[in-house]
């Protein structure tokens, strides 16, 4: 089937009155989850809404979202009750059932769909926030698969999409209209919460509750502005990462960045925290930049293809270090399995000084905190091994260079932990490199003694 273009951005600022007076504005997309390359025979979609930014965030009243697409390619669902033209459909957010009548399917005309969403009482909306979440997928039957779908919203009469606030007083017209977005399958391994026996990531600071809804990327060096947040944390996440595009020839260009969660077996998912993370830039290859805020960002070696389909092609950063762009991407963490390098507390790009600082500045304390290098909750001796192992590491990808200042949601502990050993000391009073394996057999002795957590 031929590739619906990824890039149906068609301009509209039109303004929603609520009860306040102020403007607001949200944006839609499709999410193509499976076609004829998937499926036999199906076409599936997912629409989807979010907020235009964290200024316009409003709570979502009744609405009609109405779509074109291609009858030479698609086959509408079956309509079903309990009218003569409409299909009672599940939705797969929190927009059915509750606060909410059952979604309902319309066919208004030929080769149009219309999604339609009644609130049962005013002022009880769900939130709609910056950030895309799905409202229901609709399965198609493909009928030629080598005819385009074309999926383009309605924002013209007759059938013209329109949306509701809470209060259904007023109207909300969409600012940006996605079309179907590209889709980014990809893994990696941070070094910190790294289990060698597991072969997975620890989850410690989302176990104690110090993973927060919110990323953690707004600050510089990233500076990132997307208010992307997630509703609820899955119990496998480990952390926050941010994804970066880049293009041309040297890979310097930055397309479009998100924020996205870390699963403990290296998937990076979207903010519900199992789908594939979604970029609304043209379809292309892409070289794939991935930051945390405490471990070197890595590169991806080439370009990467994405899809406007689920699976796409999985780039998996794990597997070897010519994964990684540069010399100096990664560690192997255990025979066969690279991780990004742990120890950049302050986001420069390289581990020295100001980040054992960071760590000097933290020892003893509990939280989500820049220092916690292995990501157990704590800053504790065990950062302090990992700093010294890695220190001189720089990352193989350019990244900025302004410190980041330190999380303070963090609590103090009664008292700090000295680990009493004569590595530990040696390094703290010299600047002798201890060897690898002195190191490895000191956290074996201390974890099992329980002087480390």
């Amino acid at each position: 089937m031929k590739k619906v273009s990824a890039w149906l951005l068609a301009g509209m600022l039109l303004l929603l009155v609520g009860a306040s007076g102020m403007a607001q504005q949200y944006n839609l997309q499709f999410r193509v989850d499976q076609d004829a390359n998937t499926a036999s025979g199906d076409f599936d979609v997912t629409l989807r809404i979010a907020a235009n930014d964290t200024a316009n965030v409003f709570e979502l009243g009744s609405c009609n979202l109405v779509f074109d697409y291609n009858t030479a390619s698609l086959t509408a669902p079956g309509l079903i009750g309990p009218g003569p033209d409409s299909l009672q459909i599940q939705a797969i957010h929190n927009f059915s059932g509750g606060n909410y009548q059952k979604l309902r399917l319309t066919q208004p005309a030929a080769g149009r769909l219309s999604l339609n969403i009644e609130l049962n009482s005013p002022g009880t909306g769900t939130t709609v926030l910056p950030t895309f979440m799905d409202i229901a997928t609709i399965r198609f039957s493909i009928v030629d698969a080598g005819q385009p779908e074309n999926l383009a919203w309605r924002t013209a009469s007759p059938n013209a999409t329109l949306v509701f606030d809470q209060n259904e007083t007023a109207l909300a017209l969409a600012d940006s209209l996605y079309g179907p977005a590209l889709l980014a399958n990809l893994k990696v391994f941070l070094e910190g919460p790294y289990d060698s026996t597991s072969n997975t990531m620890a989850t410690g600071i989302n176990d104690q509750g110090f993973l927060p809804l919110i990323h953690p990327f707004s600050q510089s060096p990233w500076s990132y502005g997307k208010v992307d947040t997630a509703t609820s944390i899955p119990a496998d996440i480990v952390d926050w990462v941010l994804i970066e595009l880049r293009t041309g020839t040297s890979a310097t260009d930055s397309i479009d960045s998100r924020a996205a969660l870390l699963k403990s077996n290296g998937s990076i998912v979207d903010l519900n925290g199992s789908s594939p993370v979604t970029f609304n830039v043209p379809a292309g290859n892409y070289y794939v930049v991935i930051y945390h805020r405490n471990h070197l960002g890595v590169m991806s070696a080439s370009a990467v293809t994405m899809a406007e389909t689920a699976p796409a092609t999985l780039y998996n950063f794990t597997t070897d270090i010519t994964q990684y762009f540069g010399t100096n991407g990664a560690h192997e963490i255990e025979s066969g399995v690279w991780g990004m390098i742990s120890g950049d507390a302050n986001g420069d790009g390289g581990i020295f000084g100001e980040d054992f600082i960071q760590y000097r500045l933290n020892q003893g304390v509990e939280g989500y905190s820049l220092a916690d290098f292995n990501m157990d909750g704590g800053v504790f001796g065990e950062d302090f091994i990992l700093y010294r192992l890695n220190q001189g590491e720089e990352a193989g990808v350019t990244s900025p260079s302004t410190i980041i200042p330190q999380p303070t949601n963090t609590s103090p502990k009664k008292s700090v932990l000295i680990i009493k050993s004569e590595l530990i000391e040696s390094e703290i009073h010299s600047n002798k490199t201890p060897r690898k394996s002195d190191i490895t057999n000191t956290v074996r002795a201390a974890k099992k003694s329980k002087v480390l957590k």
